[in-house]
């Protein structure tokens, strides 16, 4: 989930001396990583 996530993020950036990289993989791999958090509190916080 998060590992997944951070691995998108950084598969998603160009490598070294290419112009830029793509700020919607990039944002998706954030999310990705988020949510994964996100459930992953909710399952270990208990109500």
């Amino acid at each position: 989930g998060t590992v997944v996530g951070m691995i998108e993020i950084f598969g998603s950036q160009a490598p070294a001396g290419s112009p830029g990289g793509n700020p919607q993989q990039l944002a998706h791999g954030i999310s990705v990583a988020l949510y994964n958090t996100a459930f992953g509190l909710m399952i270990a916080i208990p109500r």
